[in-house]
């Protein structure tokens, strides 16, 4: 949200602003919104991610990867998870709070 906005972490979470949680909440709001459109622009069906869908099987092969920080990049988490075998690919949405590592299936 600082970069977003070009404003210091300090101005951001201000404690003598009396819409501090309101600020926060709005913030993570969008962050939620950007990275919803994202996986969705990608094929992603994102109820099945938050367990809303019963009819969708769970995936042998697609990790989702959360809590990434910020400065998280396709390359790392290609590093970083490639180690456990090849990759198809990543879905990285701009605001990096979490990522889809796609593996390629498992035969039966």
């Amino acid at each position: 949200m600082t970069r977003k906005y070009g404003v210091s972490k300090s101005d951001l979470l201000d404690p003598e602003a009396g819409d501090l949680p309101s600020r926060i909440a709005l913030g993570e709001t969008q962050v939620i919104s950007e990275t919803k459109n994202a996986f969705e622009k990608a094929g992603v069906n994102v109820e099945s991610l938050a367990g809303k869908v019963d009819s969708v099987k769970r995936s042998n092969h697609v990790l989702l990867a959360k809590d990434l920080p910020y400065y998280a990049t396709e390359n790392k988490l290609a590093e970083m998870f490639g180690k456990y075998g090849s990759l198809d690919k990543i879905i990285l949405p701009s605001t990096r709070t979490l990522a889809l590592v796609f593996f390629p299936p498992l035969c039966s």
